[in-house]
């Protein structure tokens, strides 16, 4: 081997990275096989559907701790909309039950914040 410029360590040093180089797309490539595996097994995983009371529930609970969290108060106005809002996200419209309506808006309008520490 020669120390010179363009001699057979030079070679060499070039054919290390070469060979480095190839190394490192074939892990890219893996890795990002790997990625697309695991995203493509996610969503095949099914999807537990809830039973619409708790949905409707957690929407309720949802929005309500929002709204307390920038303190806005909540009417008899402001519950229609919010249980129009829920309801229309949630339910089939042929589905809108008068009583799960009154339900959300006594819920929305009777609720106390627990006193702050």
């Amino acid at each position: 081997m020669t120390d010179t410029y363009g001699g057979e360590a030079d070679q060499e040093m070039v054919k290390g990275f070469t060979l480095l180089r190839e190394q490192i797309k074939k892990l890219e490539l893996q890795s990002e096989q790997f990625q697309e595996n695991m995203l493509e097994s996610l969503t095949k995983t099914p999807v537990q559907e809830l039973e619409i009371e708790i949905q409707i529930a957690a929407a309720l609970y949802n929005l309500r701790y929002i709204l307390e969290t920038v303190s806005t108060p909540i009417d008899t106005v402001m519950a229609e909309s919010l249980a129009t809002l829920i309801l229309n996200t949630l339910v089939d419209e042929t589905d809108h039950n008068p009583l799960i309506r009154l339900a959300i808006v006594t819920e929305f309008t009777t609720f106390e914040s627990p006193p702050s520490a």
